[in-house]
């Protein structure tokens, strides 16, 4: 492999071995994420990995100065002192946006079935958490007075969830006996 272009990678230009060994499993790393991307058509997996090097890839050119990008846009190649501070933050600021235009943009070519799934993922998450909160306060009986926060908590949270996210969870949980115990400690 031609040595000059080696020399141009990040985590090669210096040619220290360690940086090396850091740089390869970084986009071995990399490369696990684009292509390990699902989806539920083979569009959405396409989408799911420009979504990954869009993201990580904008990171990866600005933290690593890639090509010397940050001289040669604006934001970042301004004066030196306190002026230079606000001009990064800008830059910072207008790629975060553009960034999140762009992903925005990307998201919105996805399935239905695509949005569908990722929404039923994202139920269980949520029922999947609270049943791991509710265990986590115990059986009601034995609440103490230093539980009715958590109680609290629990119960606005419970209240808050679609009826599909409380018929994925695990844990029987009444509503109604938790008011009641929550108002008891409260007395």
């Amino acid at each position: 492999m031609n040595n000059d272009f080696l020399r141009k990678i990040p985590g090669f230009r210096s040619n220290t071995w360690w940086k090396k060994i850091v740089a390869v499993a970084g986009y071995l790393y990399f490369f696990f994420l684009v292509f390990n991307q699902t989806g539920v058509t083979f569009f959405d997996r396409i989408i799911n990995s420009l979504l990954v090097i869009v993201t990580y890839g904008t990171i990866f050119v600005l933290a690593f100065n890639v090509g010397n990008i940050r001289d040669k846009i604006y934001f970042f190649n301004r004066p030196k002192g306190k002026a230079r501070i606000v001009f990064i933050f800008l830059g910072i600021l207008i790629t975060v946006v553009a960034l999140n235009l762009v992903l925005s943009g990307l998201n919105s070519l996805k399935s239905e079935e695509q949005l569908q799934y990722e929404e039923d993922q994202n139920n269980v998450r949520i029922a999947s958490y609270m049943d791991t909160r509710i265990n986590g306060l115990g059986a009601l009986e034995d609440l103490t007075e230093d539980d009715a926060d958590a109680l609290e908590e629990i119960i606005n949270d419970y209240e808050k969830l679609t009826t599909e996210q409380k018929n994925l969870m695990t844990v029987n949980f009444n509503l109604q006996r938790a008011k009641e115990v929550l108002e008891e400690l409260k007395e």
